[in-house]
């Protein structure tokens, strides 16, 4: 199906203690397909996660190799009306001052500016959190239900640390607004605080203290590779034939022209303190997540970081935890935490796609190929199959964890 770009800046009221009440910018592309207009328009709001801006992992256009890397054209052609959106300090949305100042970066960070001496923060505590990231999401969420001929609700993605704004959203902040969650390589830290702090969180220093954190591109491809699997049976799950790593790279500098400029080339992504999205919390919810608001979730076999023993982080908890009837999960063998950007991405695509187009079958509940709930596995080769995910906390070896994308 045809549809257009184009891309938007929505205005937002900062509640971050660093700019509060200063009047920001969203960053959003809409993709808008050509329906006739007898079809009711689908929106679905895809939101990032921790260092990866929304750009990049949902919109990269390279069509190398198998193509298809761009998950919301994918989506787009099928007829859905796609919104990708940046938080506050992430990618084209407004930055607050603080993230240009490189004293301000993770202490040890710092060394990847060489020449640059070491230095002190000068805003010593995390720029964002929960409440500003729920807030932003739901002025992003107010402006596409108030576009022309848009139904009540959004369908709601979350990749990677992008759950912590997402589940909570459609689980006690405003569940009125969501039609479905899907949930890519979620981080769910099972015993995460479940309140905000009462104090300044200062330590320890490689996480808190300091408002920003950044990427290279050797430790992207450090962290990728942990990941990547060279034995036979997982045959290109990356596509490093056509330089995929480059690619990617590449499009982390050009959401970033303020950090491209620093040392060897960065991009710089907020530090931010999030709480409510725990076991206690999501267990405590017997009315939205599964049973108002259905779940998908969908993360890699290889996946070290959203399923981690050492960081208590665990999907198949997350899934175990959500006590609504209408939840689905789904694992992808042969691929990781970067899924996005991997060769399994294309059953990533389909997954998704089946679940909403099941949204547009009037008095039918959401579903992947008639099923609601439950929990398969997708093979390197050939079609799901169910799978018992009674027991075991994570279905794979740990590996060095990768950065929350």
């Amino acid at each position: 199906m045809h549809f257009t770009s184009e891309d938007f800046a929505v205005s937002h009221k900062s509640n971050l203690d660093a700019n509060n009440g200063a009047v920001i910018q969203l960053f959003v592309r809409w993709f808008k397909p050509d329906l006739p207009p007898s079809r009711p328009r689908q929106p679905v709001l895809m939101v990032h996660g921790r260092s990866s801006p929304g750009l990049v992992s949902f919109d990269l256009e390279y069509d190398a190799g198998e193509g298809g890397y761009s998950w919301a054209r994918e989506l787009a052609e099928d007829g859905f009306d796609v919104f990708v959106m940046d938080l506050q300090g992430m990618g084209r949305s407004t930055r607050p001052v603080q993230m240009n100042d490189p004293c301000n970066i993770n202490p040890l960070q710092q060394h990847l500016l060489l020449p640059r001496e070491p230095c002190a923060a000068r805003y010593p505590k995390q720029l964002t959190n929960s409440a500003s990231d729920w807030a932003e999401l739901g002025t992003v969420l107010n402006w596409i239900l108030g576009q022309p001929d848009m139904p009540p609700k959004v369908d709601l993605i979350g990749y990677s640390a992008g759950a912590y704004a997402v589940g909570p959203f459609a689980m006690t902040v405003d569940p009125a607004k969501v039609a479905s969650v899907l949930l890519l390589a979620p981080i769910f830290a099972v015993t995460g605080p479940s309140t905000p702090p009462t104090l300044p969180v200062s330590s320890p220093c490689s996480v808190y203290g300091f408002p920003m954190h950044i990427v290279h591109k050797a430790g992207l491809r450090k962290s990728w590779d942990s990941e990547v699997d060279v034995e036979p049976r997982y045959p290109g799950q990356r596509d490093d034939a056509h330089g995929i790593v480059d690619v990617v790279w590449d499009a982390f500098l050009a959401n970033d022209q303020l950090g491209r400029t620093w040392g060897p080339g960065v991009s710089r992504f907020r530090n931010g303190f999030w709480w409510g999205w725990n076991q206690e919390r999501v267990t405590a919810d017997h009315t939205n997540l599964g049973e108002k608001v259905p779940v998908l979730i969908v993360y890699g076999q290889k996946d070290a970081t959203a399923n981690n023993i050492a960081l208590n982080f665990s999907v198949p908890e997350l899934y175990r935890s959500i006590q609504g009837r209408h939840k689905l999960m789904y694992r992808l063998d042969g691929t990781g935490h970067l899924v996005v950007w991997e060769r399994q991405r294309t059953w990533l695509h389909k997954l998704s796609s089946k679940w909403l187009r099941s949204a547009r079958h009037p008095n039918r509940p959401y579903n992947v190929d008639g099923n609601t709930t439950g929990t398969f596995v997708v093979p390197w080769e050939g079609d799901p199959v169910e799978m018992d995910y009674a027991s075991g906390r994570t279905e794979q070896p740990l590996a060095a964890p990768l950065e929350p994308m």
